[in-house]
């Protein structure tokens, strides 16, 4: 057939077919990538489709809307993991701080000593929490802020039951400075596979990402209600500091890097909610004596 002899329905016909069959080899191409692309991508692809509502005023019908009048618009606004990443990091970054011993030097001049480890900002009454093993009772140290203020913190509480130690801030250098206790994150949401980001560093913020790779838990007391009490993940321990947060991608803390605890010998991560209890203890006892 002579292309030059269709006439205009049957080139328009023509051109539908094309453009029909060229969307499907397109479709079958894209799924075929899909299913072949690592897992982070798919992840990304995948991720939550955040819908905004937008309020515009518009003329309606040829009329002018009034000032009570808006017209709904629905957004949709793909949303990146490493935008969430980002976020998370920001929000967590302003409750790390960094443990240095509290030395003398030459002069008898107080100063910073040696780097201990990262601690987390748990109230903005200036309680920390630490690595049980990084803090002894008697000493002092030093605590600095992300905005590089210093504080003279002592033990408020320890535990030989619990891998984490609570500072207590008693002086600070530099001004009065604002603190930003963490977020505490629901743990018993927390799903395998879930991205994971932590936040490490001796002179500044170094960040890495994974997944929950194990959730160990164990049962309470013999009955049936079980509580999480290690979390692995994927993250190399070569790149995480001792007291490091994990936190999911809303920015709140999951758990803390410890050297060791009661049901683990080796270094690993803790749920924030040993933390929390250990929290409320030191709150109730600041209660019990004020009363």
């Amino acid at each position: 057939m002579n292309l030059e002899q269709l006439t205009k329905t049957q080139i328009i016909l023509l051109t539908l077919l094309v453009s029909f069959v060229t969307s499907i080899a397109t479709g079958i191409v894209t799924v075929t990538l899909i299913d072949q692309a690592p897992p982070a991508v798919t992840q990304t692809i995948n991720r939550v489709v955040e819908r905004t509502v937008e309020q515009v005023t518009s003329a309606t019908d040829g009329q002018t809307a009034g000032a009570g009048d808006t017209v709904t618009k629905e957004v949709q606004v793909i949303l990146k993991e490493s935008d969430l990443v980002t976020d998370a990091v920001a929000i967590v970054d302003e409750s790390v701080v960094r443990l240095y011993t509290r030395v003398q030097d030459i002069n008898g001049t107080t100063v910073r000593g040696q780097f201990l480890g990262l601690g987390l900002v748990v109230s903005r009454d200036g309680l920390v929490v630490t690595d049980a093993t990084l803090v002894s009772p008697g000493n002092e140290y030093f605590v600095e802020t992300k905005g590089g203020a210093l504080f003279t913190a002592s033990l408020k509480n320890e535990s030989e039951k619990r891998p984490t130690a609570i500072l207590a801030l008693s002086s600070r250098d530099g001004g009065n400075v604002a603190l930003s206790p963490i977020s505490f994150a629901n743990v018993a949401a927390l799903k395998l596979g879930e991205t994971v980001v932590t936040l490490s560093g001796k002179d500044r913020t170094k960040v890495a990402t994974g997944i929950v790779s194990d959730i160990v838990s164990e049962h309470l007391n013999g009955d049936n209600t079980e509580i999480i009490t290690v979390i692995n993940t994927s993250i190399p321990d070569n790149l995480v500091s001792i007291g490091a947060p994990i936190a999911d991608l809303i920015g709140g803390v999951v758990g803390m890097y410890v050297v060791s605890s009661e049901n683990t010998p080796q270094a690993s991560y803790i749920p924030i909610t040993t933390v929390a209890d250990q929290l409320k203890e030191v709150l109730d006892a600041v209660g019990n004596n004020s009363e």
